[in-house]
């Protein structure tokens, strides 16, 4: 069998990146902005968030991609070779300018409009977690608890240190697909075997979607029994 240089044998501990956003709620209603920016600051998070087919989230279970290939996703793999990181400098400044190509890139699970002061990408060794039981530890950068090393579902990583740092003041304009999801489910159903505990997140998954679908078939019903009629009488017309 064909094998060359760094993929001559199978890996089980990595060098990956994983990426933080500080994330801020707008919820005050204080008429003074000294006071409303103070209120604010105390709201912020950092959230972490992944790429698609990008090794990240701990609990995140790995991504089947074949036969497409993320050219996107396989860039970030190169960092923990000491890799080239102007790419990776050019697309924090693209988020920070709030291009929406950019925050595309990110995956998103609800449709929220978040306020984001900062992104941070971190360096981490991971490995496969062989069943540990799930902890964390989070450490404070910028004034904020970030969840640095941990044990999930999937993945152990180590704790990180801070390879890039942006700050911003930027919306990002979340968008989730439903297709993706389905797909997501049906690719966890065909691995459920895989990982011990991972049944129980896939039922949770599909009651989840299927909860979902039969609100779609709702509204697609409320659609047809107010439109149908008005396409027949419109018809009715022509004729």
């Amino acid at each position: 069998m064909f094998s060359s240089g760094r993929f001559a044998s199978m890996t089980k501990v990595r060098d990956e990146a994983s990426i933080h956003v500080l994330r801020c709620k707008e919820e005050s209603d204080c008429e003074d902005d000294q006071q409303r920016e103070s209120l604010f600051e105390k709201k912020c998070m950092w959230v972490e968030v992944d790429v698609a087919c990008k090794v990240g989230s701990v609990s995140r279970k790995p991504c089947f991609t074949s036969p497409l290939h993320r050219r996107f996703a396989w860039q970030w793999w190169f960092l923990g070779l000491r890799g080239d990181t102007r790419w990776l400098e050019l697309w924090l400044q693209k988020l920070r300018r709030g291009e929406p190509e950019a925050w595309f890139s990110l995956e998103a699970d609800d449709d929220e409009t978040w306020t984001i002061r900062a992104v941070t990408v971190r360096m981490h060794r991971y490995e496969w977690n062989m069943g540990k039981p799930q902890t964390d530890e989070s450490r404070t950068v910028g004034g904020y608890g970030l969840i640095d090393r941990a044990d999930g579902l999937w993945w152990s990583r180590s704790s990180g240190r801070e390879l890039m740092t942006v700050q911003m003041a930027t919306k990002w304009q979340r968008r989730t697909s439903k297709l993706l999801g389905w797909w997501g489910a049906l690719v966890s159903w065909l691995a459920r075997g895989q990982h011990p505990g991972h049944k129980a997140a896939v039922l949770s998954v599909l009651a989840e979607l299927r909860s979902d679908g039969l609100v779609w078939l709702d509204s697609a019903r409320t659609i047809s029994m107010t439109r149908i009629p008005l396409l027949q009488s419109l018809l009715r017309q022509e004729l």
